[in-house]
């Protein structure tokens, strides 16, 4: 998968690592997923306007994957939407261990949760479909 071996730190560290990983990514999907819809009832050709925010500062290597996919209703599963409402929950778990609140992870958990309900076998893209409906 990876051409380079990264030592984390102690054992469990790149459990603890994945985590961190997927929280970020589920914020930022869920996120881009609020703004996808914002634009699109904003009256804006989000054809033309979410290409714009992926290229500029907001523009991270989730974003740019996960954007056309929400833009053509594309959600072929590449990693199930549930799965990250899990992993939301796990991170979650892990950072109040270390007394850290995420109320960022509980909105973007309550978004993919919500959007599951509809589409729990399809790809983490369609959190965007539960905006839309919302």
């Amino acid at each position: 998968m990876g051409s380079e071996i990264v030592h984390l730190g102690p054992s469990g560290s790149g459990a603890v690592f994945k985590l961190i990983n997927n929280f970020l990514c589920g914020v930022q999907v869920a996120s881009l997923a609020e703004a996808v819809v914002m634009i699109e009832r904003s009256g804006m050709d989000a054809a033309r306007i979410v290409p714009l925010l992926i290229a500029g500062a907001p523009g991270s290597p989730i974003a740019k994957l996960i954007a056309p996919r929400m833009l053509d209703r594309d959600y072929d599963p590449r990693f199930f939407l549930p799965l990250m409402a899990k992993d939301l929950g796990y991170a979650q778990a892990a950072f109040a261990e270390q007394s850290i609140d995420l109320p960022s992870a509980a909105a973007a958990r309550a978004r993919f949760e919500a959007a599951a309900a509809d589409h729990a076998v399809d790809d983490m893209s369609a959190v965007v479909e539960g905006v839309r409906k919302g």
